[in-house]
C-alpha cells in the first residue's frame, strides 16, 4: 500500500479576489503603464505581483510589506493556480513589492494606470427617458 503526503491549504476568499481582478485587467494596466521590472528582478511582473499584493490586503486586512513574503508561502499552490503561472521564492520580498510601490506611486503612472481602469471597467449608456 503506497502512501504519500498530503498537503492542504486553506484558500478563503483568496482565488474569488483573483479571479476578478485579472478580469479588470489590472495586471495587465499595471505593466502596461510602468514596464517591465529591473534587468537584475527576476519573476513575477509588476502587474502579477500588484494582483497577489492587493488579493493580501483585501483577504488579510492588512497591508504591511513585511508579511506579504510568509503569506505567499502558507498560499503557494492557491496562488499559482489563481494566477496560471509558477511563483518563485523571491517574488515577494520587501525590496520587489517596495519597487512596484515607488513605480505604481509616480504622479503620471497613477493617473494612467486610474484612467486605464476608469476605461476598461466603467460603461456609460445613453438612456432615453420621458417626461410627464
Amino acid at each position: 500500500m503506497a502512501t504519500g503526503t498530503i498537503d492542504s491549504e486553506r484558500i478563503d476568499d483568496i482565488p474569488l479576489l483573483m479571479h476578478w481582478m485579472l478580469e479588470m485587467h489590472i495586471d495587465r494596466i499595471i505593466d502596461a503603464a510602468i514596464g517591465a521590472p529591473h534587468g537584475n528582478r527576476q519573476g513575477l511582473s509588476y502587474g502579477r505581483l500588484a494582483v497577489v499584493y492587493l488579493a493580501y490586503i483585501l483577504s488579510e486586512c492588512r497591508h504591511f510589506l513585511s508579511s506579504v513574503e510568509e503569506w505567499v508561502a502558507k498560499h503557494q499552490q492557491c496562488l499559482t493556480q489563481a494566477l496560471g503561472e509558477p511563483i518563485g521564492e523571491t517574488d515577494f520580498t520587501d525590496d520587489r513589492l517596495a519597487d512596484l510601490l515607488d513605480a505604481v506611486g509616480q504622479e503620471d503612472v497613477g493617473e494612467k494606470i486610474e484612467e486605464q481602469l476608469g476605461q476598461h471597467i466603467i460603461r456609460a449608456y445613453a438612456l432615453r427617458y420621458h417626461h410627464s
